[in-house]
């Protein structure tokens, strides 16, 4: 009956306490057999959902209904039956997500693109998180069409588990005219190089009055030097 409610799923495998003991999957297929509305919590708004193994991660979609305002996933890649899938499932049930915090199992080169699939479900985001490695070329390119995205930031390194530092080694996405057009808080995580590249691209959104950068490989004072006289000419604000 509250205004707001959350839900937190069980941690992963790494992090379960010792006395934790995870709901047997039976208990999930029973309440959506025996709830008398089809929306199970509708008050819920927040979902955190951290399962411990690829199998259980479909369970979330137990809760999940329209009026989820906030989505947190730690996804798995599934040998055995499609993300994709999953992942449309989820932004079917869920497309009013305003603020989505992502964290994986395997490096993000893994998913390919089934990760697109979600964020093309979610035309109202106006936040994204994930984890230091994870923002890729092709990711942040798909996010430059989100009309309504404020911020892109990266998680806490100490959270999750942060992927692999080559899939971002050569960082060089190209956005094309009217990109972000509300962005206004960037973090992403590259070569000093690439970054400077990024900023002086024509199409990189003005506007920004946050910028976060995580540098991958050490820089010398002059690559520094053009980073920071980017910032300056491109992010005034």
């Amino acid at each position: 009956r509250h205004d707001q409610r959350s839900m937190s799923s069980v941690f992963p495998r790494s992090t379960i306490p010792r006395s934790h003991m995870p709901l047997h999957n039976q208990v999930y297929e029973d309440l959506s057999a025996t709830c008398p509305t089809s929306d199970i919590f509708p008050n819920l708004q927040s979902i955190q959902w951290l399962p411990y193994s690829a199998e259980r991660q479909r369970l979330a979609l137990t809760f999940m209904h329209r009026r989820v305002k906030h989505l947190g996933l730690y996804l798995y890649r599934w040998d055995h039956a499609s993300l994709a899938e999953h992942l449309g499932r989820i932004a079917s049930a869920c497309p009013n997500v305003t603020s989505l915090d992502l964290s994986f199992e395997q490096p993000i080169r893994e998913y390919g693109d089934d990760i697109l699939v979600l964020l093309q479900g979610l035309p109202h985001l106006h936040r994204l998180s994930v984890p230091i490695y994870c923002l890729s070329s092709r990711m942040f390119v798909h996010l430059s069409r989100h009309n309504r995205l404020e911020q892109v930031s990266l998680s806490n390194p100490d959270s999750t588990k942060t992927g692999d530092r080559v899939d971002i080694a050569q960082f060089s996405p190209v956005v094309p005219e009217g990109s972000f057009s509300a962005l206004r808080c960037l973090s992403f995580s590259t070569q000093v190089i690439h970054a400077t590249q990024l900023l002086r691209r024509s199409h990189f959104p003005l506007q920004l009055s946050e910028l976060h950068l995580k540098t991958i490989l050490i820089a010398s004072p002059t690559a520094l030097r053009e980073l920071f006289s980017a910032v300056r000419d491109r992010c005034p604000a």
